[in-house]
C-alpha cells in the first residue's frame, strides 16, 4: 500500500513538472516575440525618421543636385553615389542601425511650374532588397519652361 502512495506521487510530480515545463515554454516564447517585435518596431521607426528628414531636405532644396549633396551632408550619412536621378547613401543614425538609403528623384515640367517628386527607400545595410520603408514626398515649384 505504501508503494502505491509512494508511485501515485511520483507520477503527481512528474505530471506536475512537465506542466511546468509547458508554462515555462509559452513563457519564454512570448516574451522572445515581444523582443524580436520591439527590435522591429524601433528600426522601423529609426527608418521613417531618416526618410522623413531626407524628404524635408529634398523638398527644401533648390533642386536635385543640391538636394543630394545637403542629404550627404547630414549627421551619420555617409557613402555618397548618385548616377542621374538616383542617388545612394550609407546611414546610421543615433542607435548604431546602419541603413542604406536610395533617393530617385523625378520632374515634370508644366506651364505653371515644376514638380519634383522623390521615391526614398530605406533598407537594411545587410543588402536587402526589400525595403523597411518607402516614402514617396514631392513639392511644386512655380515658374515652369513649357509655353
Amino acid at each position: 500500500m505504501a508503494r502505491k502512495k509512494n508511485i501515485s506521487f511520483i507520477v503527481e510530480l512528474l505530471l506536475l513538472f512537465v506542466l511546468m515545463l509547458l508554462i515555462t515554454t509559452v513563457l519564454v516564447r512570448a516574451f522572445v516575440t515581444a523582443r524580436d517585435r520591439s527590435l522591429y518596431a524601433k528600426e522601423r521607426t529609426e527608418a521613417v525618421i531618416l526618410a522623413e528628414q531626407v524628404a524635408e531636405i529634398s523638398m527644401s532644396s533648390g533642386g536635385r543636385d543640391e538636394a543630394f549633396r545637403l542629404i550627404a551632408g547630414m549627421d551619420g550619412v555617409e557613402g555618397f553615389e548618385s548616377s542621374g536621378n538616383e542617388a545612394g547613401f550609407s546611414a546610421c543614425l543615433g542607435s548604431g542601425t546602419p541603413f542604406r538609403l536610395r533617393v530617385v528623384w523625378t520632374e515634370e515640367n508644366g506651364s505653371s511650374g515644376t514638380m519634383a517628386s522623390q521615391l526614398i527607400s530605406v533598407f537594411r545595410q545587410e543588402g536587402e532588397e526589400v525595403p523597411v520603408y518607402e516614402l514617396k514626398s514631392g513639392a511644386f515649384r512655380k515658374g515652369g519652361t513649357d509655353e
